[in-house]
């Protein structure tokens, strides 16, 4: 479709790793969405939960399930969180390129 090979295994494991805390935390209604932007491949995980998932410091006793978060935050170029109505959206996006930052708007 896109012909982003380049892209797809590192897609795939950030969307399975949003879906499984989506899952874990919220159960039912769980929307995925990817899009393709200029700079960005962006991705969505809409839930129904309002609780934020979060990193946890390396001295911390964290859960078994905060890893995959960190497994997020290394291979993505950036994420978060955007509260919604009824849940939220967790989001990641993968550069399309290497090399410098795109200009910020």
């Amino acid at each position: 479709m896109w012909k982003l090979p380049q892209l797809s295994g590192v897609a795939q494991l950030i969307i399975s790793e949003l879906v499984t805390n989506a899952i874990r935390h919220a159960g039912g209604d769980i929307e995925v969405t990817v899009a393709l932007g200029e700079y960005y491949l962006h991705l969505y995980v809409r839930d129904r939960d309002r609780h934020i998932p979060r990193l946890f410091s390396a001295d911390s006793i964290e859960p078994e399930y905060s890893r995959g978060m960190k497994l997020v935050d290394g291979l993505a170029a950036g994420w978060g969180t955007t509260l919604r109505p009824y849940g939220k959206s967790v989001w990641a996006t993968l550069r399309l390129t290497a090399g410098p930052a795109p200009p910020s708007s």
